[in-house]
């Protein structure tokens, strides 16, 4: 030992103090002076700074639609409420409150999910040696209370066209015939490029879920004379749906979505993505074949669309059971 300082510098971040403490940890090993910042008690990082190095590792593997959901998730409703406790600090006592709090204002269902985002965090902080152990592992999420949410019926469906502005009017004829997903994945991204008006179909790049890759989905006779007019008023070009003279692309739907549901006076829970439901339900519950019908929503495999959609089912068996002949004597 010399007796000569040994500085060296890490940048910041959690990933920057853990290869801060390895070097302590390697001087104080072999003897040598410790030059570096002593360890505080401090508990480690925030459960912030453990989101903000989780959410960098994402970017690289995570959809940068999934990836932009998660980060407003934890930005927005997550962190502002926990964010600021030490990792380490966090307790059952504190997901407790978070619980209660929160489902003052959204479902169980949604609790559940924020909570596994939490524990997600924790868990990959744990394997990248950012924390010695998840504090909360094993924390019993509350139970979820999804709801089966009816698709919107041919009545409503009516009602919500009639008073819908005309770029919306379009997302939902164009999710209600294809089926495709409403919003920046699937629906928002399409163009007239992707219409062949001569064979009949429309070409659909699926959202990245592990599903096929794209679609393409037959032009019912409707939505065929829609799209011919569509079509003439844009001149074959630029996005399918858009906004104004200028034709600006469309990135959400949720504000007109709201004051039209409320125009068309329909007050129970219903989403844009409902006319996806809406689509499929209609197909499985007249008899259509299932693996065809799973493909056209992009499905992995058809159990997916039988997990989704199992609120058809009864239909389904009712329409099967009309097929029996009758032995009446």
């Amino acid at each position: 030992m010399d007796g000569k300082q040994k500085w060296k510098y890490f940048g910041k971040g959690v990933e920057a103090e853990k290869a801060g403490n390895e070097f302590n940890d390697g001087l104080k090993a072999s003897g040598q002076i410790r030059t570096y910042k002593k360890r505080s008690k401090t508990f480690g990082p925030t459960l912030t700074e453990l989101v903000d190095a989780y959410l960098k590792s994402k970017a690289a593997t995570l959809p940068a639609v999934s990836l932009r959901n998660t980060r407003y998730k934890f930005e927005s409703v997550i962190l502002p409420l926990v964010g600021h406790y030490k990792a380490m600090k966090l307790t059952p006592d504190i997901l407790d409150r978070y619980v209660a709090n929160r489902s003052k204002n959204v479902k169980m269902t949604t609790v559940h999910r924020e909570l596994s985002d939490i524990q997600a965090c924790l868990n990959w902080s744990v394997k990248r040696r950012l924390i010695s152990h998840n504090p909360v592992h094993g924390y019993e999420k509350p139970s979820r209370d999804d709801a089966v949410i009816r698709p919107p019926s041919p009545e409503e469906i009516k009602a919500i066209l009639a008073h819908a502005p005309e770029h919306l009017k379009r997302a939902l004829t164009i999710s209600y015939f294809t089926g495709l997903r409403p919003g920046n994945a699937e629906l928002f991204r399409l163009t007239w490029g992707d219409v062949d008006m001569v064979s009949g179909y429309i070409n659909i790049v699926s959202a990245k879920k592990g599903g096929i890759r794209e679609r393409s989905i037959p032009l019912h006779p409707s939505f065929k004379k829609t799209l011919e007019k569509w079509h003439k008023s844009d001149n074959g070009r630029g996005h399918l749906v858009h906004y104004g003279k200028k034709r600006k692309p469309i990135s959400t739907i949720k504000t007109t979505w709201a004051s039209t549901k409320k125009k068309a006076g329909i007050t129970r829970r219903l989403r844009p993505y409902d006319f996806r439901h809406a689509f499929a339900t209609a197909i499985l519950s007249s008899g259509g074949d299932l693996k065809a019908t799973s493909e056209m929503l992009g499905h992995t495999r058809p159990d997916t669309t039988l997990k989704v959609y199992q609120h058809t089912n009864s239909a389904m068996h009712k329409a099967n059971i009309d097929r029996l002949p009758d032995i009446d004597q």
